[in-house]
C-alpha cells in the first residue's frame, strides 16, 4: 500500500465520525456546506440515497430541480423507478427512453418535487 493512500485510510474513522455529527439540513435551508464532500438523503431518518461531489451545494440542487434529466437526478429517477414497479410499469427501456415516456416521465417530475419537500 502507498503512503499516500494509507494517509487517507487513516483519515477515514474520523471522517466518518464527522459524517455522523453532521446536522441534517431540510431542503429550503441547505446554509453553508463544504465544497466537497458526502452528501446522505434522508426519509423518515432513514438514509436512502449517498452522494459523492466536489460541487456540494450545486450537486445537491440538481437532485430536485425540474429541469433535471436522468443523469443530473438519479437519486429522483430511482424513485420514480420504484414507484413503476409498483405500478407494473414495464422497466425494459433504456434510462433515455423510460425519462421520455409520458406515465415514467410524470413519476420522475413528481419524484423530483417530493426531494425538494
Amino acid at each position: 500500500m502507498n503512503d499516500q493512500f494509507k494517509c487517507i485510510i487513516e483519515q477515514m474513522p474520523a471522517l466518518f465520525e464527522d459524517l455522523v455529527k453532521s446536522l441534517i439540513r431540510p431542503w429550503s435551508d441547505l446554509g453553508r456546506l463544504p465544497l466537497k464532500g458526502i452528501y446522505v438523503f434522508y426519509e423518515s431518518e432513514n438514509p436512502i440515497y449517498v452522494g459523492r461531489t466536489n460541487r456540494m451545494k450545486d450537486r445537491i440542487k440538481e437532485h430536485g430541480r425540474p429541469s433535471s434529466t436522468h443523469n443530473s437526478a438519479p437519486f429522483a429517477f430511482n424513485l420514480a423507478k420504484k414507484s413503476a414497479v409498483e405500478k407494473g410499469i414495464n422497466l425494459n427501456k433504456s434510462r433515455q427512453e423510460l425519462e421520455e415516456d409520458p406515465i415514467f416521465g410524470k413519476l420522475f417530475s413528481n419524484a423530483i418535487m417530493a426531494i425538494t419537500k
